[in-house]
C-alpha cells in the first residue's frame, strides 16, 4: 500500500470519527438530558442548541478536519501543489471551498432537518412516556380506592 493511502485514511478517521463523537456527547447532555428532565421551559430553545451543536460537529469541524489533513499531507509529501507559505494556502482554500459550497450548504441544511426531527421525536416520546405514567398513577389511585371502599364495605 503507498504511503499516500495510508496517509489518507489517517486523515479519514479523524475526520469523520471526532465530529460524530463531540457531537454525541453534547447532544446526550446539553439536549437530551434536558428534554427528559423539563430543564428549559423553551422547545424552540432545545432545538436552537441541538441546531447549533449540529452544525459545529456535522459541518464546520467535519470541514476543517478533513482540509487541515490534506494541508499536513501536501506539506509531508512536498507535494507541489504545497506553498511554501501559510498565507499560500488562501488562493487553494478560495478555490476548493468555492468548488464545493453547494455541497456544504446541502448537507447543513439536512443535518438541521434531521435534528430538528430527532428533537421533535424526543419530546414526543417524552410526553408519550409522561402521559403513560400519569395514566398508570390514576389508575392505581382508583383501584387504592376501591380496594379500600370494599375493605370498609366488608368491616362494616
Amino acid at each position: 500500500m503507498p504511503a499516500a493511502s495510508t496517509m489518507s485514511y489517517a486523515t479519514l478517521v479523524p475526520s469523520v470519527l471526532i465530529p460524530a463523537v463531540i457531537s454525541g456527547f453534547l447532544h446526550e447532555f446539553r439536549v437530551k438530558d434536558d428534554i427528559l428532565l423539563q430543564e428549559t421551559e423553551c422547545s424552540v430553545c432545545v432545538d436552537m442548541r441541538s441546531s447549533l451543536i449540529q452544525l459545529a460537529g456535522g459541518s464546520v469541524m467535519s470541514t476543517i478536519i478533513p482540509y487541515g489533513g490534506a494541508v499536513l499531507t501536501a506539506q509531508n509529501f512536498n507535494l507541489r501543489i504545497s506553498p511554501a507559505k501559510l498565507s499560500g494556502w488562501v488562493p487553494i482554500t478560495r478555490v476548493i471551498f468555492s468548488k464545493i459550497s453547494h455541497y456544504l450548504i446541502g448537507f447543513l441544511l439536512l443535518q438541521l432537518a434531521v435534528s430538528a426531527a430527532l428533537v421533535r421525536a424526543q419530546y414526543d416520546c417524552r410526553d408519550e412516556v409522561l402521559s403513560e405514567i400519569e395514566t398508570r398513577f390514576l389508575l392505581d389511585k382508583e383501584r387504592k380506592e376501591y380496594l379500600s371502599k370494599k375493605l370498609e364495605n366488608k368491616l362494616s
